[in-house]
């Protein structure tokens, strides 16, 4: 059994709370937050809720931070330094030096470090990612979403995490170009990236500006074709033809792969630092064009 302490318990730590609840392997172990008197009375009866960390930590396998981005170095670094694998909610942070000094610490220590850059861990795009990986050089192209909600930091920090990290997951080559514009939009933030490797390109659209929610990845490489498209009931399509998956639940496969370390010391690509700071340093460092 993984036990797990939860930092923070805002709108999708709560999603991450049920999810722990479905598992068989897992199980919350505490909640920190900084007031644990607003915890419903028989949560605080069933598990340790506070705002002091380190009572948090106490007796938990591993940490999941799902706070606001601004909290991420402080809260991670602390649950790094005290030896707790950890899966840190998008984005890493809102500067490339704080995200830096993260994923530093990750690897000076050998403490994991897994990023919830959720679409990853969808079987569609998992599936999508091995097909594709004989494909060269590929064209990639994507939205992803929605009118909302609006955040006190960036559209960019908020969606595009999502599809660099697809992209560049695909890609697998160091970055040798990369822009980020500002797309016009009445409804919100639209960003286009672009990206571009030795194994391919992507043209990436993301942020507010849609005027519904958008989550599609479309990879090409002369006549073929790989769509994975989440808003759709056929969720992966290889050369027009459906690939037919299991029941998919991102979120439960990323907290997955955090007990499959604590219980049996495995990793895989998801943890990988490189792709991580590849996905901060295009969101945060890229050239800005002018609209």
């Amino acid at each position: 059994m993984t036990r797990i302490a939860l930092i923070g318990y805002g709108p999708w730590a709560r999603n991450i709370h049920r999810t722990i609840d479905a598992l068989r392997d897992v199980e919350l172990h505490s909640v920190c937050r900084l007031h644990p008197e607003f915890m419903p009375i028989r949560m605080r009866d069933r598990v340790l809720v506070t705002s002091n960390l380190r009572k948090a930590l106490d007796g938990a396998d591993a940490a999941i931070i799902a706070t606001h981005p601004s909290s991420h170095r402080e809260l991670a670094l602390a649950c790094i330094g005290s030896g707790f694998p950890t899966m840190l909610e998008k984005p890493v942070a809102l500067s490339f030096e704080d995200s830096d000094a993260i994923f530093d610490a990750s690897e000076k220590s050998g403490v994991p470090l897994l990023i919830d850059n959720v679409y990853l861990f969808s079987q569609a795009f998992e599936t999508l990612r091995d097909v594709t990986s004989v494909w060269s050089p590929v064209e990639i192209f994507s939205e992803g979403g929605s009118f909302g909600p609006l955040r006190d930091y960036s559209a960019l920090l908020d969606y595009g995490p999502h599809d660099v990290s697809m992209a560049l997951s695909i890609l697998r080559e160091s970055v040798d170009l990369s822009s980020v514009r500002r797309i016009p939009s009445e409804s919100g933030e639209l960003y286009e990236v672009r990206l571009a490797t030795a194994r391919g390109t992507a043209i990436l659209k993301v942020g507010t500006g849609f005027i519904s929610k958008r989550r599609r990845f479309e990879i090409r490489c002369g006549g073929r074709v790989a769509v994975y498209d989440d808003m759709s009931p056929q969720k992966l399509m290889i050369d027009g033809r459906r690939i037919k998956l299991l029941q998919d639940e991102p979120l439960k496969r990323a907290i997955l792969s955090l007990h499959r370390f604590v219980s049996r010391g495995v990793t895989d690509w998801h943890f990988s630092i490189d792709l991580n700071r590849s996905v901060m340093r295009v969101l945060l460092e890229s050239n800005f064009v002018s609209p």
